[in-house]
Protein backbone atom coordinates (compact mmCIF):
# COMPACT_ATOMS: atom_id res chain seq x y z
CA UNK A 1 0.00 0.00 0.00
CA UNK A 2 1.10 3.30 -1.02
CA UNK A 3 -0.60 6.26 0.48
CA UNK A 4 -3.70 4.39 1.23
CA UNK A 5 -3.76 2.71 -2.35
CA UNK A 6 -3.30 -0.60 -3.38
CA UNK A 7 -1.05 -1.80 -5.60
CA UNK A 8 -2.81 -3.37 -8.79
CA UNK A 9 -0.10 -4.36 -10.88
CA UNK A 10 -0.53 -8.09 -11.84
CA UNK A 11 2.79 -10.63 -11.33
CA UNK A 12 2.33 -10.65 -15.49
CA UNK A 13 2.91 -6.66 -15.48
CA UNK A 14 5.93 -7.05 -13.60
CA UNK A 15 7.11 -9.42 -16.47
CA UNK A 16 6.60 -7.29 -18.92
CA UNK A 17 7.71 -4.30 -17.76
CA UNK A 18 10.77 -6.51 -16.71
CA UNK A 19 11.33 -7.75 -20.66
CA UNK A 20 10.56 -4.38 -22.27
CA UNK A 21 14.06 -2.79 -19.96
CA UNK A 22 15.79 -5.65 -20.63
CA UNK A 23 15.18 -5.25 -24.78
CA UNK A 24 15.95 -1.29 -24.09
CA UNK A 25 19.07 -1.97 -22.35
CA UNK A 26 20.21 -4.71 -25.61
CA UNK A 27 18.70 -1.85 -28.07
CA UNK A 28 20.95 0.63 -26.62
CA UNK A 29 24.25 -1.78 -26.39
CA UNK A 30 23.84 -2.21 -29.84
CA UNK A 31 23.34 1.30 -30.57
CA UNK A 32 26.91 1.74 -28.59
CA UNK A 33 29.13 -0.56 -30.97
CA UNK A 34 27.68 0.76 -34.37
CA UNK A 35 26.26 -2.68 -35.62
CA UNK A 36 23.80 -1.40 -38.11
CA UNK A 37 21.04 -3.83 -38.88
CA UNK A 38 19.13 -3.68 -41.75
CA UNK A 39 16.19 -5.42 -41.30
CA UNK A 40 14.61 -5.28 -37.86
CA UNK A 41 11.11 -6.07 -36.08
CA UNK A 42 8.64 -3.53 -36.49
CA UNK A 43 7.98 -1.86 -33.12
CA UNK A 44 4.45 -2.55 -31.87
CA UNK A 45 2.70 -2.85 -28.92
CA UNK A 46 1.96 -6.30 -27.04
CA UNK A 47 -1.82 -6.42 -28.06
CA UNK A 48 -1.05 -5.87 -31.71
CA UNK A 49 1.71 -8.48 -31.55
CA UNK A 50 -0.45 -11.20 -30.54
CA UNK A 51 -2.81 -10.58 -33.00
CA UNK A 52 -0.72 -10.05 -35.46
CA UNK A 53 3.26 -11.14 -36.06
CA UNK A 54 5.59 -10.49 -38.22
CA UNK A 55 8.87 -11.24 -39.06
CA UNK A 56 11.23 -9.55 -41.54
CA UNK A 57 14.15 -10.22 -43.07
CA UNK A 58 16.87 -9.27 -45.95
CA UNK A 59 17.27 -11.23 -49.26
CA UNK A 60 19.45 -10.43 -52.17
CA UNK A 61 18.25 -10.46 -55.52
CA UNK A 62 20.27 -10.03 -58.67
CA UNK A 63 24.21 -9.86 -59.77
CA UNK A 64 24.29 -6.83 -57.89
CA UNK A 65 22.69 -8.51 -54.35
CA UNK A 66 20.33 -5.95 -54.13
CA UNK A 67 19.03 -6.16 -50.68
CA UNK A 68 15.40 -6.03 -50.03
CA UNK A 69 13.53 -6.33 -46.69
CA UNK A 70 10.89 -8.68 -46.79
CA UNK A 71 8.44 -10.14 -44.96
CA UNK A 72 8.92 -14.05 -44.02
CA UNK A 73 5.53 -14.93 -44.72
CA UNK A 74 4.18 -18.73 -43.84
CA UNK A 75 0.83 -18.36 -45.73
CA UNK A 76 2.03 -17.81 -49.04
CA UNK A 77 4.99 -19.84 -51.58
CA UNK A 78 6.28 -16.63 -54.33
CA UNK A 79 9.19 -14.30 -53.42
CA UNK A 80 7.72 -10.99 -54.93
CA UNK A 81 10.24 -7.75 -55.44
CA UNK A 82 9.59 -4.35 -56.73
CA UNK A 83 10.91 -4.11 -60.12
CA UNK A 84 13.49 -1.00 -61.10
CA UNK A 85 10.13 0.30 -62.90
CA UNK A 86 7.45 0.31 -60.01
CA UNK A 87 6.15 3.60 -59.73
CA UNK A 88 5.14 3.61 -56.61
CA UNK A 89 7.13 1.51 -54.48
CA UNK A 90 9.05 2.65 -51.72
CA UNK A 91 12.71 1.69 -50.86
CA UNK A 92 14.58 -0.59 -53.08
CA UNK A 93 14.02 -2.23 -56.21
CA UNK A 94 15.24 -5.11 -58.91
CA UNK A 95 17.33 -3.91 -61.99
CA UNK A 96 16.07 -7.32 -63.89
CA UNK A 97 18.16 -6.54 -67.50
CA UNK A 98 20.83 -9.25 -66.23
CA UNK A 99 17.50 -11.40 -65.04
CA UNK A 100 15.98 -14.19 -67.00
CA UNK A 101 12.23 -13.45 -67.88
CA UNK A 102 10.07 -16.60 -67.71
CA UNK A 103 7.08 -15.50 -68.78
CA UNK A 104 5.58 -12.25 -71.03
CA UNK A 105 2.23 -12.43 -69.45
CA UNK A 106 1.43 -9.73 -66.67
CA UNK A 107 -0.56 -11.24 -63.78
CA UNK A 108 -2.21 -9.88 -60.43
CA UNK A 109 -1.32 -11.51 -57.02
CA UNK A 110 -3.44 -11.14 -54.25
CA UNK A 111 -2.50 -10.98 -50.78
CA UNK A 112 -4.28 -10.37 -47.41
CA UNK A 113 -3.69 -6.43 -47.73
CA UNK A 114 -1.95 -6.42 -50.95
CA UNK A 115 -2.47 -6.51 -54.86
CA UNK A 116 0.63 -6.83 -57.33
CA UNK A 117 0.88 -6.48 -60.77
CA UNK A 118 4.21 -8.15 -62.33
CA UNK A 119 5.39 -10.84 -63.83
CA UNK A 120 8.21 -13.97 -63.62
CA UNK A 121 11.82 -13.57 -63.41
CA UNK A 122 14.98 -16.05 -62.48
CA UNK A 123 17.90 -14.88 -61.41
CA UNK A 124 20.21 -15.22 -58.00
CA UNK A 125 18.56 -14.83 -54.79
CA UNK A 126 20.60 -15.02 -51.16
CA UNK A 127 19.27 -15.07 -47.94
CA UNK A 128 22.90 -13.63 -46.49
CA UNK A 129 25.86 -12.84 -48.31
CA UNK A 130 27.23 -15.91 -48.20
CA UNK A 131 27.03 -17.78 -50.94
CA UNK A 132 25.63 -20.84 -49.02
CA UNK A 133 22.91 -19.09 -48.64
CA UNK A 134 22.02 -18.51 -52.56
CA UNK A 135 19.88 -20.14 -54.70
CA UNK A 136 20.89 -19.55 -58.72
CA UNK A 137 18.21 -19.20 -61.49
CA UNK A 138 15.38 -19.01 -58.49
CA UNK A 139 12.35 -17.80 -60.05
CA UNK A 140 10.28 -15.10 -58.61
CA UNK A 141 7.77 -12.36 -59.18
CA UNK A 142 8.76 -8.64 -60.00
CA UNK A 143 5.70 -6.31 -59.31
CA UNK A 144 5.70 -3.13 -61.38
CA UNK A 145 2.87 -1.52 -59.74
CA UNK A 146 1.18 -2.32 -55.78
CA UNK A 147 -0.76 -1.29 -53.23
CA UNK A 148 -0.39 -2.21 -50.07
CA UNK A 149 3.23 -2.85 -49.34
CA UNK A 150 4.89 -0.14 -47.34
CA UNK A 151 8.03 1.45 -45.62
CA UNK A 152 9.79 -0.75 -44.13
CA UNK A 153 8.57 -3.66 -45.98
CA UNK A 154 9.61 -3.84 -49.98
CA UNK A 155 8.65 -7.40 -50.85
CA UNK A 156 7.42 -10.65 -49.38
CA UNK A 157 9.13 -14.11 -49.11
CA UNK A 158 6.68 -17.19 -49.01
CA UNK A 159 7.46 -19.61 -46.57
CA UNK A 160 4.74 -22.14 -46.97
CA UNK A 161 5.24 -25.94 -46.35
CA UNK A 162 4.44 -26.87 -49.84
CA UNK A 163 0.80 -27.37 -48.67
CA UNK A 164 -2.00 -25.96 -50.10
CA UNK A 165 -2.88 -23.30 -47.86
CA UNK A 166 -6.51 -21.98 -48.31
CA UNK A 167 -9.57 -24.51 -47.95
CA UNK A 168 -10.96 -24.86 -51.51
CA UNK A 169 -12.37 -27.12 -53.88
CA UNK A 170 -9.61 -26.58 -56.42
CA UNK A 171 -6.29 -27.73 -55.74
CA UNK A 172 -3.53 -24.92 -56.15
CA UNK A 173 -0.23 -24.93 -57.81
CA UNK A 174 2.48 -24.04 -55.02
CA UNK A 175 5.05 -21.55 -56.73
CA UNK A 176 9.10 -22.03 -55.99
CA UNK A 177 9.73 -22.19 -52.07
CA UNK A 178 13.12 -21.05 -51.74
CA UNK A 179 13.82 -23.04 -48.41
CA UNK A 180 13.10 -26.35 -50.77
CA UNK A 181 15.62 -25.02 -53.35
CA UNK A 182 18.42 -23.91 -50.87
CA UNK A 183 18.97 -27.48 -49.98
CA UNK A 184 18.86 -28.71 -53.69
Amino acid sequence: MVFGKQNTKTEFNYKVEAHTARLSREHSRKIKTNKKLRATTIDHDLNWAVVMPMFLGEVRVGAEKTILDVVYDTGSDWLVVPDSECSNCDGNRIDNSEAERTSEEVTERLYGSAALTGSTWRDIVCLTSSSYSCVNEFEYFSFITQTGINDPIEGILGMCQNKQMILSQDELVIGPLFAEQLFI
